[in-house]
C-alpha cells in the first residue's frame, strides 16, 4: 500500500494573512478561468515530494527525517517576492519566495539526504517557493502574458517572517473537491 507524500515547512499566522491578501489582490486582477488557485489554507513551502511512497518505508523515512532536525537549529524566513514558471506566453504555476537563506538551504539538503534511500529520480533543484496558483491549458496566450506583466511590474511585497522550529511529513489524500493534507508526522528543529 502507498501514501502520496510531501515534507514541507508551515508558516506563521502573520505571513499566512499577508499571502492571502496577495492572492486575493490577484485574483481580482487576474480573473481568468484558467488559473486555479490554491486554498490558502494549504498554504506550505515544500522541501520535498515524494510521490507515492510505499507504508513500509515510512520507519526508515521517519528516522531519516528525525536525524536530519537534528543537525539544523531553528532559524528565520523572510517570505519575499513572487513570480511564475513557466513563459509569459504558458505560465504554469504563480508563486511567492523567499529570501536567500544559507540556513533553510542546509535544511533542505539535510532532508534531501534523508530521503536518497527512495531512489525517487527527481532533479533536486533548490528553488524555494509558495504555490498560489496553476495555470491550466485553458489559459490563452494573451492571458499568461497578462499574468507574466501583472506579476513582474508588482512591487516586490515583503509577506512577513516564519521562524521554522519544524517541518512536517504530509500526506496528500485527493478529492474531486480538491486536496487534503494529513500531517504524518511533525520534526522539531534543534
Amino acid at each position: 500500500m502507498k501514501k502520496r507524500l510531501f515534507i514541507a515547512v508551515k508558516l506563521n499566522k502573520t505571513t499566512l494573512a499577508a499571502l492571502r491578501m496577495f492572492q486575493k489582490e490577484l485574483k481580482q486582477e487576474l480573473p481568468f478561468n484558467g488559473i486555479h488557485w490554491v486554498d490558502p489554507g494549504l498554504f506550505h513551502l515544500t522541501l520535498q515530494f515524494l510521490g507515492d511512497t510505499e507504508i513500509n518505508q515510512l520507519p526508515t523515512l521517519t528516522a531519516n527525517l528525525e536525524s536530519a532536525a537534528k543537525k539544523v537549529k531553528p532559524f528565520d524566513l523572510t517570505f519575499e517576492g513572487a513570480g511564475f514558471f513557466g513563459s509569459s506566453t504558458a505560465v504554469r504555476t504563480i508563486w511567492a519566495g523567499t529570501q536567500p537563506s544559507s540556513t533553510f538551504r542546509n535544511l533542505y539538503d539535510e532532508v534531501i539526504q534523508s530521503t536518497a534511500f527512495l531512489k525517487l529520480g527527481q532533479r533536486n533543484r533548490f528553488s524555494p517557493h509558495l504555490t498560489l496558483a496553476r495555470g491550466s491549458d485553458w489559459l490563452t496566450r494573451e492571458e499568461s502574458s497578462q499574468i507574466a506583466g501583472t506579476i513582474t511590474d508588482k512591487n516586490t511585497p515583503v509577506f512577513g517572517v516564519t521562524e521554522v522550529t519544524s517541518f512536517e511529513l504530509i500526506e496528500s489524500i485527493l478529492n474531486p473537491a480538491g486536496p487534503v493534507y494529513r500531517t504524518i508526522r511533525i520534526f522539531n528543529l534543534v
